[in-house]
């Protein structure tokens, strides 16, 4: 109700991205990590005259590398995934995320099997539809750009998500 009818994102992308920013995960794991950059750090840039937005943008931002990363292959692997917001949402097939149109075509596949049917309208063969291959094509392909943001992000990622373990 509030997106469609208040802030008019229906046949948006912003009904799919923007929701994920201000889940309470990320604004948890970011609170811990800017409660661990050292105060003095801080009060430093504050005797040399630094504001707070000044202090925030150049100490503590720099500083939060590791769990900036460790949110951005996290939210861009919720948003790679999400479905559920896409059918709620996006009308028009040409915004639909990977997912949803993956989706769709094995549920399109698994028709054409049980009906016996091709799209022509000629009968086939239902054990002559590859399904299993073309899915797992399909999720092989799914795959491969969060594998590449993985490799990239990797060395943050162990950084953030060991941010508030118990140090030794």
């Amino acid at each position: 109700m509030l997106i469609v009818q208040y802030l008019h994102w229906k046949n948006t992308l912003l009904a799919l991205i923007v929701p994920t920013f201000a889940a309470p995960f990320q604004i948890f794991l970011l609170r811990v990590f800017f409660q661990e950059i050292p105060p003095p750090l801080i009060e430093s840039a504050k005797i040399d005259g630094a504001s707070d937005w000044r202090a925030y943008w150049s100490i503590a931002l720099p500083l939060s590398k590791p769990a900036l990363a460790t949110l951005e292959l996290l939210m861009t692997l919720h948003y790679w995934n999400k479905t559920f917001n896409a059918i709620l949402f996006i009308d028009h097939i040409d915004l639909y995320p990977i997912q949803l149109i993956l989706k769709n075509i094995t549920a399109y596949i698994e028709l054409m099997k049980n009906s016996g049917i091709d799209p022509s309208g000629n009968p086939i063969n239902p054990s002559d539809v590859p399904t299993d291959a073309i899915m797992y094509a399909m999720m092989v392909l799914m795959s491969l750009p969060v594998m590449f943001l993985f490799v990239f992000l990797q060395k943050y990622f162990v950084k953030g998500m060991t941010i508030g373990a118990v140090k030794g």
